[in-house]
């Protein structure tokens, strides 16, 4: 879980210094445990100015996926964490 937490921290900084990102995939390490990432820019089902970020952290043979709605401001460039929820 310590590791799906880290990579949906990691997103959001990402988004918070470029509000114009593009949906991307990526990964990383957390001492021993692995994390991937996908940013989705206005997934489908969402008004526009939202990201969803899933994280899958990984540790021997568990895994955790976790994901976060983040609206971000298109007057002020404000973002803001709207959920973050365990998910299959």
């Amino acid at each position: 879980m310590a590791a799906a937490k880290a990579g949906q921290e990691d997103a959001f900084i990402k988004i918070t210094l470029n509000k114009n990102f593009t949906s991307t995939n990526y990964s990383f390490s957390v001492d021993s445990q692995s994390v991937n990432v996908t940013i989705t820019k206005d997934p489908v089902g969402y008004p526009a100015g939202t990201a969803q970020i899933i994280s899958v952290g990984k540790a021997l043979t568990r895994q955790r996926k976790l994901e976060g709605i983040v609206l971000i401001s298109q007057n002020n460039g404000k973002v803001d964490l709207k959920s973050l929820k365990e998910i299959q």
